[in-house]
């Protein structure tokens, strides 16, 4: 299902945590060419909104102002009302990243005006400290529900530390100012980290196998923003001349670097933030003149497609700034400039195609010999590789099951199922942790079948 993936849909399904007491009217639209949708997501009152983060079941996380001009970090479930995570009795918090549980995880300010991580799991934030350094932010969350915290000193020195279930450790003592800005279920997080002769290099580390990757200078002020659950990062390389430029690395490949995957010129320079699974990275363009940016998407491998040339009609006024982050389905969300020069928040879509129920039940179906086998191997009670694994097939295997009368599956659940299954399989390719795992067998013929599953949905 290689969609670039403006395949969007109507998102409807509830996260089971903090639910809207009544049914949230539909969110304005803004206007968009034939076949696009576009719409403002709106704000805890004050009008402004950043949005970071989108997990596969459409939910979105990021920050906005409240009525009393406080910023607070939200989460806004599929087809439900934005709700406010609020602070720990500080005046700000700001939402970095969600996982497909719908936890967040990001930095509030404290009473005492510090700057602290926190996470939100089953509707509870917690403040997860300043990490043993004068300040703390979480940078992003995982399924298996481990937070990746950025804690800096007094002097301005970074570790990037690893939360789970209370517990937080560095990830590696040989990353020293290791500043991480992304995590998969792999346990693989992407950042930077500064050179002994100055150069600032992206890095890759993965906290299983405990092995740090370079994957090459990008230059001062260039970051790795984001990898995907399949090992694909992205991220800009600031080079020689100042033009920003995206660059995406395969981290599945030996020896892989900053130009190994693409590099997307595309208007003045881009900025890389987020990739989903099927490759289709996003984030903007730089306008010369005048000067500006433009919200971009590109397929890998492909060129930088402009937003606003694709799904805004000519001369409407608005403008799509940024695209901040993309699901599975396709969905992209970022910041936009109304014709007023009010900043709004957006979600972008393109209705995709139903899969009938009858190929939908077979692929459901076909998932039954995997479910076994992995419910004879995970085991632990606690989130593990192989435990996230079988949670992934047992929620694709209700995705992809027609309800009574049904004669299609939406769009929605396609795209849901596929963001899963692409999870589940690198989680058993991987076969890393300490948990119990399966037999190279069983393995193989659990991949198998999931592979197998993944191509009937394209």
């Amino acid at each position: 299902m290689t969609r670039f993936c403006l395949m969007i849909v109507a998102l409807m399904l509830p996260t089971g945590i903090l639910l809207a007491a009544e049914e949230p009217a539909p969110p304005p639209a803004l206007p968009s060419s034939a076949g696009y949708v576009i719409m403002d997501l709106g704000s805890l009152g004050g009008g402004q909104t950043v949005p970071t983060a989108i997990n596969a079941r459409g939910d979105i996380a990021g920050s906005s102002t409240t009525a009393t001009g406080q910023v607070h970090a939200f989460l806004l479930p599929a087809g439900g009302a934005m709700q406010d995570l609020a602070t720990l009795g500080g005046t700000a918090s700001y939402g970095t990243s969600l996982n497909n549980r719908g936890d967040v995880a990001g930095y509030l300010t404290t009473a005492s005006g510090q700057t602290h991580a926190f996470v939100v799991l089953d509707g509870q934030m917690t403040d997860l400290g300043a990490g043993g350094g004068g300040a703390s932010r979480a940078a992003a969350i995982n399924d298996l529900r481990q937070v990746l915290v950025v804690s800096t000193d007094s002097q301005g020195n970074t570790t990037s530390l690893l939360w789970q279930a209370g517990q937080i450790a560095a990830l590696s003592a040989a990353t020293g100012t290791f500043t991480a800005a992304g995590l998969n279920n792999l346990g693989q997080a992407v950042g930077t980290i500064p050179a002994a002769d100055g150069s600032n290099h992206a890095v890759a580390y993965d906290s299983f196998l405990r092995q740090l990757i370079d994957l090459g200078d990008i230059g001062p002020g260039g970051v790795a923003a984001h990898v995907n659950e399949i090992g694909l990062a992205v991220g800009t390389r600031v080079r020689a001349r100042g033009t920003r430029v995206a660059f995406g690395a395969d981290l599945r490949k030996a020896g892989s670097s900053v130009a190994s995957l693409w590099v997307s010129e595309g208007l003045n320079g881009t900025n890389a933030f987020g990739i989903n699974n099927e490759g289709t990275a996003v984030g903007l363009g730089e306008i010369p003149d005048p000067p500006g940016t433009s919200a971009g998407a590109w397929p890998l491998g492909g060129e930088f497609l402009n937003l606003n040339d694709l799904a805004l009609p000519s001369n409407s006024g608005w403008a799509l700034l940024s695209a901040t982050a993309i699901n599975d389905a396709g969905v992209i969300v970022g910041k936009a400039l109304s014709p007023t020069g009010q900043p709004v928040a957006y979600m972008l879509t393109v209705p995709g195609p139903a899969l009938s129920a009858e190929k939908a039940s077979a692929i459901a179906k076909s998932l039954d010999p995997a479910l076994d086998l992995l419910r004879n191997g995970a085991g632990a009670a606690t989130p593990t590789p192989l435990a996230t694994a079988l949670t992934d097939l047992q929620q694709v295997r209700s995705l992809l099951t027609p309800g009574a009368g049904q004669d299609t599956v939406s769009p929605v659940n396609i795209g849901q199922a596929s963001h899963l299954l692409n999870s589940a399989a690198a989680l058993l390719m991987s076969g890393p942790g300490d948990s119990p795992f399966l037999a190279p067998a069983d393995r193989d013929q659990a991949i198998a079948l999931v592979t197998t599953a993944r191509s009937g949905l394209q």
